[in-house]
């Protein structure tokens, strides 16, 4: 296992290439951004050249703000698909320029009484054409479920949801697996995690309730941290990527010291 950190919540208010040089001081060994593309690329390359630290993870565009067009989850949207595709040009460009080996392509939220086959065949072309683009640069596009507490009404809740829609597309897609979100939906998510890990190509983690830093929830990041370490658990690229993704609470001085805790 490596440690990554999403300086997109842990760093949250801090400029894309300061969190970076603050994420190295940190002692984290890459890097994840949801929405890296209000920074120019140039000022990404300078602070991760300096660092030494690859960017790992990024996402799609999916929502307003970081959104093609304006459009809200285009991987879904009826009549998005050519904001879809402008959304993925513009994150090939990034990964591209970093070689990022992974790229999150969050399905959404579909308009109310939609008919979910069609959503779904509808997202699976999608995704096709992502996955496509992004195999071209050796990259790969990850279906992530997320918890109805979060995002009610989202596509995929559980691993399994995800799982089906994998397998309903083509070859090179792979799951990323959220302990976060786990904990709330699965019965088990440790069982969850033991079920799929040879399909899982990243892992993410925050504690629960309150999406902290581990250890301000019930979450128990001994056997998490554990279980990642072990063999079995490579993701893509064979580096097994945890990566922190839990909200910056602004009332702390020292937003890591889990780290002295856990490792």
């Amino acid at each position: 296992m490596r440690l990554s950190v999403n300086i997109s919540t842990v760093y949250r208010g801090i400029a894309a290439p300061e969190a970076i040089r603050q994420a190295r001081r940190d002692g984290f060994a890459g890097i994840e951004i949801q929405m890296p593309y209000d920074t120019a690329i140039e000022d990404l390359r300078e602070a991760l050249e300096e660092t030494g630290l690859p960017l790992v993870l990024i996402n799609l565009p999916f929502k307003q703000g970081g959104g093609e067009d304006g459009v809200d989850w285009p991987a879904i949207t009826a009549g998005a698909e050519d904001a879809f595709k402008r959304g993925v040009e513009r994150a090939s460009r990034y990964v591209e320029a970093f070689r990022i080996p992974a790229v999150n392509a969050l399905a959404g939220i579909p308009a109310p009484a939609e008919d979910r086959a069609a959503v779904l065949d509808r997202y699976y072309a999608n995704l096709d054409y992502a996955q496509s683009a992004l195999a071209s640069l050796g990259s790969a596009a990850l279906v992530e479920p997320v918890s109805s507490n979060d995002l009610p009404g989202f596509l995929f809740h559980t691993c399994a949801d995800a799982i089906a829609a994998i397998d309903a597309t083509g070859g090179g897609r792979r799951l990323q697996f959220d302990v976060y979100h786990s904990h709330q939906m699965e019965a088990d998510a440790f069982a969850a995690f033991d079920a799929h890990v040879d399909r899982i190509g990243h892992v993410q983690f925050a504690d629960w309730p309150g999406r902290g830093a581990p250890g301000t929830g019930d979450v128990d990041f001994a056997r998490w941290f554990e279980r990642l370490s072990r063999p079995d658990y490579t993701g893509i690229g064979g580096q097994g990527w945890a990566g922190a993704e839990y909200n910056r609470d602004p009332d702390l001085t020292d937003q890591q010291d889990w780290l002295g805790r856990f490792f």
